[in-house]
């Protein structure tokens, strides 16, 4: 679950900019260095579409909206009974829409084990990251969070990399 953290990282885009750094550490850990290098993507205001179309195709829903948006500072949850996304109009949807669908691809795919070890988690974290993740979440509940935040800071050719190694890549259709 996203909320605010402060007004500041709201206007920053909760942070997108040490994406660059996170992607080398990532890759590094798994010795894919230059695998996963960013290519030009599409805008971010461009592609919604492509982001939803990524969870969809693995069965996940995406709903923009919902009554519990209410909740002051809350920018999106994934329900996994329903096995659906929300994003809230609020904040960073884009970042939430991947931070909210990686709780998705942990409960779909990964069967709620970790991908990212510990020492990749840290080195993508800020150190409000790590003091939030403490007060907010209990042992459980921490590594989860903390790789949904590395995760949704990744550039999007490399998220969609992470994607399909956590739950294989989507059969083409046959003709």
């Amino acid at each position: 679950m996203i909320r605010a953290r402060s007004a500041r990282e709201l206007r920053q885009g909760q942070g997108r900019g040490r994406s660059r750094v996170l992607l080398a550490a990532v890759t590094s850990a798994f010795g894919l260095a230059g695998a996963l290098t960013p290519v030009a993507s599409v805008a971010a205001a461009d592609d919604w579409p492509v982001l939803v179309a990524l969870f969809e195709q693995r069965g996940l829903k995406v709903e923009v909206d919902a009554p519990r948006c209410l909740e002051r500072d809350l920018f999106g949850y994934y329900e996994r009974s329903r096995q659906r996304i929300v994003v809230c109009p609020r904040g960073n949807r884009r970042e939430t829409l991947l931070h909210e669908g990686w709780h998705g691809v942990q409960a779909l795919c990964l069967r709620g084990k970790p991908l990212l070890p510990k020492e990749v988690l840290d080195r993508g974290l800020t150190g409000r990251d790590r003091r939030d993740l403490d007060r907010l979440y209990g042992a459980n509940g921490w590594n989860r969070e903390a790789e949904a935040r590395v995760m949704a800071s990744l550039p999007l050719p490399a998220y969609r990399t992470w994607l399909e190694a956590a739950c294989g890549p989507l059969e083409e259709p046959q003709p």
